[in-house]
């Protein structure tokens, strides 16, 4: 992860967004256009450096600021110019309240999972990979609405690039490491599988001296009311949990690997966005 938070740099005004030059993403090219609009929201696909910008711009704000808006910085690593990145745009202020990270296999070659994680088991099935990640809705816009306009874009774009699996890190923005072992036999028990061997590298694992021996659940709503709006909504389009959990600290949270089958989704999911 980069962060730059520089305002002395010479920048650009773009309606309220200073842009430092970031040499990077001066050649940014989208690599699949998608654009589709609602009474209040323009959905698309970024096509412009600046636009790219303002999805970094969300970024800070989100997951580096804590959604305090104390200034003005970006976050951003080097798969972003490899991405698409869907923005949502509240047409009244032109700004951009929404935005993730898409890595498709045909256009990229690495994920961003893959410093975290080792998944070269779930890579070894050689299909249409789509990868989606630094996911993120403005606070003041974080509803249901916004995540159903989110999960329309990334399902035409899952049609259009022919994707067969979708994964990516699930975030939950916790370091309370025995939260994090419960969080986990929970996802163990009600949404995961054998099918994949996944595991967080060294450096991300957990202190399994905070890990209870057993975890007992009622059914699986126990958990669900501390879990962010886009992860819940990953598991009821069909995800499943792999591996045990990493710890993030640049970005205090802890990320599980989650996949989609797409054609094993959950059928209202499918009939809703992929149709």
């Amino acid at each position: 992860m980069w962060v730059n938070e520089s305002p002395e740099l010479e920048a650009v005004n773009l309606g309220g967004i200073f842009l430092p030059p970031f040499e990077q993403f001066a050649h940014f090219r989208c690599k699949l256009s998608l654009e589709f609009s609602t009474a209040g929201f323009l959905v698309k696909t970024a096509s412009s450096t600046e636009e790219v910008i303002q999805a970094l711009a969300l970024r800070h704000q989100v997951f580096i600021e804590n959604d305090q808006g104390h200034g003005i910085g970006y976050e951003y690593d080097q798969f972003d110019n490899d991405a698409d990145h869907v923005l949502v745009i509240a047409k009244e202020s032109n700004e951009v309240v929404a935005t993730s990270r898409l890595l498709c296999s045909r256009f990229a070659s690495q994920f961003y999972s893959q410093n975290e994680f080792d998944i070269e088991d779930v890579l070894n099935e050689n299909k249409a990979y789509l990868e989606m990640g630094r996911s993120c809705i403005k606070i003041t816009h974080r509803n249901a609405n916004l995540v159903d306009l989110m999960w329309r874009a990334i399902g035409s774009y899952i049609t259009r690039t022919q994707t067969k699996a979708l994964f990516g890190l699930a975030s939950v923005f916790t370091t309370d490491q025995s939260q994090a072992w419960e969080l986990d036999a929970y996802f163990k028990t009600f949404f995961s599988d054998n099918r994949f061997n996944v595991m967080p590298k060294l450096a991300w694992q957990l202190d399994p001296a905070f890990r209870k021996s057993t975890y007992q659940f009622e059914d699986d709503t126990q958990c669900k009311k501390i879990l962010p709006s886009l992860l819940r909504s990953y598991l009821m389009a069909g995800a499943k949990i792999y591996g045990d959990p990493a710890l993030d600290r640049d970005f205090s949270c802890v990320d599980f690997f989650a996949y989609i089958d797409i054609d094993n989704m959950h059928r209202s999911f499918e009939k809703r966005y992929l149709s």
